[in-house]
């Protein structure tokens, strides 16, 4: 039901890097004046991109507009891995001194083997809820939970660039955005090279 001025429709918002998709919405509910405003997706907090908002009549089209695949543009930093699996954990490992990164050969190889089906682990700092609580809340409160794997499909993943200062790469992803049941193969993390 619209709520003071009725406003139907789909809003594209560039999300900044920190708020979560939840702090949209309220933004936009205050905005609005109306309770009747939702999301088609979710993207984590340190996520920066298109979050799709709908208000009044159009959170209807909810199931429609998150249903498709998705795009991400991504930077992976190599020679250390934390607690998060992002940039804003702990480091917990590093390569040894001297290791070289891998080359743009070995991320491409990488890239080809993960292609296709797969079960992914989400990380701790998803925005995935498990009993309605964002799993990146439960982390950075310290709690441990248990994350299932989930079927995903890698269509397409490309690499964009290799560099060697700092030892990194940039990668395009299209990913599915509904799990294949059918799938078997074993879990693996999606970011493991």
């Amino acid at each position: 039901m619209p709520g003071a001025l009725g406003v139907d429709g789909v809003l594209r918002i560039d999300k900044p890097r920190g708020p979560t998709s939840h702090d949209v919405v309220a933004s936009v509910r205050r905005a609005l004046g109306q309770r009747s405003v939702g999301h088609a997706g979710t993207l984590d907090p340190m996520a920066t991109g298109l979050l799709v908002v709908m208000a009044g009549e159009a959170t209807k089209l909810s199931a429609h507009l998150s249903g498709d695949d998705k795009e991400y543009d991504a930077e992976v930093l190599f020679g250390a891995e934390t607690d998060t699996l992002d940039a804003e954990g702990i480091v917990t490992a590093r390569a040894p001194d001297g290791a070289p990164p891998p080359g743009e050969a070995e991320v491409a190889s990488a890239l080809a083997a993960m292609t296709g089906p797969l079960r992914q682990v989400p990380p701790a700092v998803s925005a995935i809820k498990v009993d309605g609580v964002p799993l990146h809340a439960r982390a950075r409160r310290g709690e441990v939970v248990e994350v299932p794997p989930r079927d995903v499909v890698l269509h397409e993943a490309t690499l964009r660039w290799v560099r060697a200062d700092p030892p990194s790469c940039g990668l395009s992803l299209r990913v599915s955005k509904i799990s294949v049941d059918y799938l078997s193969s074993p879990p693996m993390r999606l970011w493991q090279i």
